[in-house]
């Protein structure tokens, strides 16, 4: 109701006749009834619009759960009665006071530590087999004297973890079965997958290792995602290796100009590949140089790749590619296919 009455002061002609606005009007015509009912409220309840100040932090709010959760992290006492009525109604905390929650079900938590250090706390637990409960209480409370006093969600994830409080991080279930990874068509499709493979992989652990030093990721994490990143090493496929392999044999430049034909860094990994497997150079090269690399991997000489570039439409370029392909020797600049084994690796 008190709330209810701050908001009709943004339409007082609802509650009051235009006489009595006017009566109450400034000099200048105004009226400021909201002023007027801060002042009120505040000489009435001790506090103004914005609510009564909570915990020692000088803060105001005029949600109850906030002053309650607060209370109870200071060791202030609650009637039952109230506590009951938060029990009754788990969604009364909202997503930002959830660890206010943890304090009415655990009494052994309350004033044994700061706010700042329930809050985080509470969110670490609140993905651990049992959460906070009684028994493990005292335990929790005696560990975190060791956090700093407004600690991050990494930190308290660390000292939990240091002293067996939460367990390693589990592997998601699809790591429990193989993969199909498929069998390679030609010897670049067996170098494009492994040096894909070996990119990913660096790159993730690379990462991971900035992101530890820098604290933005616990040390459970950290372990979780670099045993992911070696796994998928293992897991990579041979399907877009063999894609563009055949796309090589098959002379389909337009495909691999979409692949190849852009910034070194852009795709980096097939050019690369194609530099050790054919010696044909796609990097640090001029974009002019580059087009030409690319036109010769798929078996053009200069002379067609000026009839395919100058073709007017994409049809017309679809049948230079075809009349290539109609004529192109058996002897391709391709690798012998390879034997068409199937590969799986297994977890």
């Amino acid at each position: 109701m008190l709330y209810d009455a701050f908001d009709l002061t943004s339409t007082p002609r609802l509650i009051f006749s235009s006489d009595q606005v006017e009566a109450a009007a400034d000099a200048r015509g105004r009226l400021d009834f909201f002023e007027l009912l801060q002042s009120e409220c505040e000489r009435r309840f001790g506090f103004r619009y914005a609510g009564p100040e909570y915990g020692r932090t000088r803060h105001r709010n005029g949600r109850h759960e906030v002053h309650i959760a607060y209370a109870l992290a200071e060791g202030c006492a609650i009637p039952e009665a109230v506590l009951d009525e938060y029990r009754q109604l788990p969604d009364r905390f909202t997503t930002d006071m959830t660890w206010g929650r943890v304090l009415v079900d655990v009494p052994e938590l309350r004033g044994a530590m700061s706010p700042d250090k329930v809050r985080v706390l509470a969110s670490v637990m609140s993905r651990e087999k049992g959460g906070i409960n009684s028994a493990n209480a005292a335990l929790l409370a005696m560990v975190m004297r060791l956090a700093p006093n407004s600690p991050s969600y990494e930190e308290v994830d660390d000292l939990l973890f240091q002293h067996g409080l939460v367990q390693a991080h589990s592997l998601p279930d699809r790591y429990s079965a193989p993969v199909p990874l498929g069998s390679p068509v030609s010897k670049f499709a067996e170098a494009y997958r492994q040096n894909m493979a070996d990119k990913r992989r660096d790159t993730a652990i690379a990462r991971l290792r900035k992101e530890r030093t820098a604290g933005q990721i616990s040390q459970r994490t950290y372990d979780l995602q670099t045993q992911i990143a070696l796994l998928e090493h293992g897991r990579e496929t041979f399907a877009l290796g063999n894609e563009i392999s055949e796309a090589i044999d098959s002379g389909n430049v337009h495909y691999l100009l979409q692949i190849m034909d852009g910034p070194d860094e852009r795709n980096r990994v097939a050019k690369q590949t194609v530099r050790e497997v054919f010696d044909i150079k796609l990097l640090g090269v001029r974009a002019a140089s580059r087009r030409r690399g690319i036109f010769a991997l798929a078996g053009y000489d200069e002379a067609c790749q000026a009839e395919w570039e100058s073709a007017g439409s994409a049809q017309a370029r679809q049948r230079v590619i075809e009349r290539h392909q109609a004529t192109r020797v058996v002897d391709r600049v391709h690798p012998a296919v390879f034997a068409r084994t199937q590969v799986v690796q297994h977890v």
